[in-house]
C-alpha cells in the first residue's frame, strides 16, 4: 500500500515493463502485445486432500472459479482440446492448470482445471480477463487457435473480442500438426506485427513448474495455491532479471538475420530476372486456392455420386441378366400331375433361385430410382454411358479424390509421428511416458507404411502420374507442408510459382526478414520502456522509503530493503541496455545522458548477474524458511 500498488491487477498491468510501460511519442505497436496460453496436466491435486484446511490463499495469479464457470455453457458442442480419462477426473480435484504468459516469459494468469481436461471455458475465461485488463489489439498464441477462433466467435465474448480486435495465432512449433491452409492464416511468420516470436513460452514455464508437482499432489487447496504462487513468483523474478538479456539477444538475432537473408534473397532474385518475386501475392494466391478446394463443389460431388450410381446400376443389371428366367416357368402343365414325382430338392432349388432373382430385381429397381433422382438434380436429359466424355471426366475426378484422401491420411500419420519423436526426446519426460510414446511410434510406423502402400498404388494411375514415395522421403514433408502440393493435379498447381520448392524456401526467408524488421521496431520501443521504468522505479521507491523513515521506521526498513534489491537487479539492466545502444545496427533513440559501451563489458555483466543471483537465492531461502515456520504454527 505504501508504494500505491493496491490495484488487484497491478501485477498484470505493470509486471512486464517492456510490454506495459508506455511512453509518450513512441512508435505505435500493432498488436499492442504478444501473449501465449496453454494447459498442463502435471499440476494435479488429489480429491479430498487436506479437506480439514478451509483457508483460502489469496493468489495473485489465479482466476477465481466463478469467473471460469460463467463460460461452462457457452459452447456445449465443442469438445475439450485434450481429453482426460474418467478415472483421472474422479481421483483428482485439480487435473492441471491453464495459464497465460507474455512473450518475455512473465506469467499473466493461471486457472485451475477442475475434474476435466482443457475445456473451452478455460481459454475463454483467460481471454476475457486479458481483454478486460489490457483492452484493444491483444495477440494471443495457442496450439489450437484455428479452432479456438471459432469457439470465441460462438461464445458470449464474441462481441468483446471483435470490438477489441483480438488476434489469435498458432504457436510456431505446433504448426506441424496443422494443414497448410491453417498455417497461412494463423502462423506467426505470416501475421503482421508478430515479429520473430514463436509463442512457445508456456512450454518453458511448464518444464519448470513440473518440478512442483510432487509438492502439491497431496496438499490442501490452500497449500496447492500457495506452492504454485511461490513458484510462479520466483519464475517472474528470474524473468525480470533476464528482460534486458532477452532484448539484447533478440536484437542481435534480428540484425544478423536481416543481413544474411537479404543477401541470399537479392542473389536469388537476380537469378530470375524475368520473374517478379512477389512472395506476399503468392501466399495470397495459395490461400485462395486452398480455400477454393476446401469443400468439393456441389455439382462435382453430385456428378461423382451419379457415376458411382451408374456403375452400381450396371453391376446389378448384369447380375439380374445372369440369373435368366426362373426354372419354375419352364415346366409344362403335365409335369404337375399327382404322380409326377417332382423332387423336394428341385423344389427347394427353385425357391432359392426365385428368391435370389427377386432380391436382385429389388436392388436393381432401387438403383434405377437413385439414378433417376440424380439425373433430375443434375438436369441430365440423356443417361451417361461409359463412352460419354462427361462420364470419363467425372470418373477421373473420382479417382483423384481417392488419391487426395490417401495423401491426407498419410500426412496425418507422419505429423503425429513427428510429434511423438520430439516428445520422446524431452529430458523432463518420465520413463513411463517415454515407454508409451515409444510404443506409439512403433505402431504409427506400421500405419504409415500401410498408408504409404495405398498412396503408391493410387499414384501410378493418376493423370499425370504422381511420383511414388519411399518411407524415408515422406518424413521430411511434414514440416514443409508439401503434402498439399501433391493433392490436386486437376488445378494445374505445378505451374504456379508458389508450388516451386525453392521459391517456397526463399519465401520463408522473405517473411522472416519482414518479421525481423518488426522485431527491431518493437525492441526499440521495449528498450526505451525498460530504461525509463528502472529509472522511475528507483526514484519512486526511494522517495517512499525516505518519507516513511519519520512516520513508520519498520515499514521504511522493508521499503529500503526492496529498494536495494531492485537496485542490484536494475544495475545489471543498465549495463545491458548500454550494450544494446552500442550494437551495430541499433536504430532506436539513445538518451543524451547515456555513454555507449563495448563488448568488453560482457564479462562484467556475467559476474554481476552471478552475484545478484547468489544474493537473490539467499533472500529466497530466508523467505522460504520463514514461510515454512509459519506453516508449522
Amino acid at each position: 500500500m505504501a508504494l500505491g500498488r493496491t490495484d488487484p491487477d497491478w501485477r498484470l498491468r505493470h509486471g512486464c515493463p517492456p510490454c506495459t510501460f508506455e511512453q509518450p511519442n513512441e512508435c505505435l505497436l500493432y498488436p499492442a502485445s504478444l501473449k501465449a496460453m496453454d494447459g498442463n496436466n502435471s499440476a494435479k491435486c488429489m480429491a479430498n486432500a487436506g479437506s480439514a484446511d478451509l483457508h483460502i490463499f489469496p493468489s495473485r495469479y489465479m482466476i477465481p472459479p466463478d469467473q471460469v464457470d460463467m463460460f461452462k455453457d457457452d459452447v456445449r458442442l465443442r469438445p475439450a482440446a485434450n481429453s482426460t480419462e474418467e478415472n483421472t477426473v474422479h481421483v483428482f480435484e485439480q487435473t492441471g492448470i491453464f495459464l497465460s504468459a507474455r512473450q518475455h516469459g512473465i506469467i499473466q494468469t493461471v486457472t485451475e482445471m477442475r475434474r476435466s481436461g482443457e475445456l473451452a471455458k478455460y481459454p475463454l475465461a483467460t481471454i476475457n480477463k486479458l481483454l478486460d485488463v489490457f483492452g484493444d489489439n491483444q495477440a494471443i498464441g495457442s496450439d489450437i487457435s484455428c479452432s479456438l477462433s471459432k469457439t470465441v466467435a460462438a461464445s458470449s465474448i464474441r462481441d468483446k473480442a471483435f470490438n477489441r480486435k483480438l488476434l489469435l495465432s498458432v504457436n510456431a512449433f505446433h504448426r506441424h500438426a496443422h494443414n497448410r491452409k491453417c498455417q497461412l492464416q494463423y502462423h506467426p511468420m505470416y501475421l503482421c506485427g508478430f515479429r520473430l516470436e514463436d509463442l512457445e513460452t508456456c512450454e518453458c514455464i511448464f518444464a519448470s513448474s513440473n518440478a512442483a508437482a510432487c509438492l502439491i499432489r497431496h496438499a490442501s487447496h490452500f497449500h496447492y495455491s500457495q506452492f504454485l504462487d511461490l513458484h510462479f513468483d520466483q519464475w517472474d523474478m528470474d524473468k525480470y532479471l533476464e528482460l534486458s538479456h532477452f532484448i539484447f539477444n533478440n536484437y542481435k538475432q534480428a540484425v544478423t538475420l536481416i543481413d544474411d537473408f537479404t543477401k541470399e534473397l537479392d542473389a536469388y532474385c537476380l537469378s530470375f530476372p524475368d520473374q517478379a518475386m512477389d512472395f506476399e501475392t503468392w501466399v495470397t494466391e495459395e490461400l485462395a486456392y486452398l480455400e477454393s478446394i476446401a469443400s468439393e463443389p456441389a455439382h462435382d460431388a453430385l456428378a461423382v455420386d451419379y457415376v458411382e450410381a451408374l456403375e452400381k446400376l450396371n453391376t446389378y443389371q448384369q447380375q439380374f441378366d445372369s440369373l435368366g428366367t426362373d426354372e419354375f416357368l419352364t415346366y409344362l402343365p403335365s409335369s404337375f400331375t399327382p404322380d409326377s414325382g417332382l423332387s423336394v430338392a428341385a423344389s427347394q432349388s427353385t425357391k432359392q433361385a426365385q428368391a435370389a432373382r427377386h432380391a436382385v430385381e429389388h436392388r436393381l429397381q432401387i438403383q434405377i430410382n437413385i439414378v433417376e433422382d440424380l439425373e433430375t438434380c443434375l438436369d441430365i436429359a440423356e443417361r451417361w454411358t461409359p463412352g460419354n466424355s462427361d462420364y470419363q471426366e467425372t470418373l477421373e475426378y473420382s479417382r483423384q479424390w481417392k488419391f487426395i484422401r490417401a495423401v491426407e491420411d498419410l500426412e496425418g500419420l507422419v505429423v503425429q509421428r513427428l510429434f511423438e519423436l520430439s516428445k520422446a526426446n524431452l529430458s523432463s519426460t518420465s520413463y513411463k511416458l517415454r515407454r508409451q510414446i515409444s510404443r506409439a511410434i512403433v505402431k504409427r510406423s506400421g500405419a504409415i507404411r500401410t498408408a504409404l502402400d495405398k498412396y503408391n498404388k493410387l499414384a501410378v494411375v493418376q493423370n499425370p502420374r504422381r511420383p511414388t514415395l519411399q518411407y524415408s522421403e515422406i518424413l521430411s514433408y511434414a514440416a514443409l507442408g508439401e503434402f498439399d502440393i501433391l493433392k490436386h493435379s486437376r488445378h494445374n498447381i505445378l505451374t504456379k510459382p508458389w508450388s516451386n520448392t525453392t521459391h517456397r524456401q526463399m519465401g520463408v526467408k522473405y517473411f522472416k526478414i519482414l518479421r525481423a524488421r518488426e522485431e527491431i521496431t518493437r525492441l526499440n520501443v521495449e528498450t526505451r520502456r525498460l530504461h525509463t521504468w528502472i529509472d522511475a522505479e528507483h526514484s519512486d521507491i526511494k522517495h517512499v522509503a525516505t518519507e516513511l523513515e519519520l512516520t513508520n521506521p519498520p515499514l521504511a526498513s522493508e521499503i529500503w530493503r526492496l529498494y536495494h534489491r531492485q537496485r542490484r537487479v536494475n544495475d545489471v539492466h543498465h549495463v545491458r541496455i548500454n550494450r544494446i545502444y552500442s550494437l551495430e545496427g541499433f536504430t532506436g533513440c539513445v538518451p543524451s545522458d547515456v555513454t555507449t559501451t563495448d563488448d568488453s563489458l560482457d564479462s562484467v555483466d556475467e559476474v554481476s548477474v552471478e552475484m545478484i543471483e547468489d544474493e537473490l537465492e539467499g533472500d529466497e531461502a530466508a523467505r522460504f524458511d520463514l514461510c515454512i515456520q509459519q506453516m508449522s504454527l
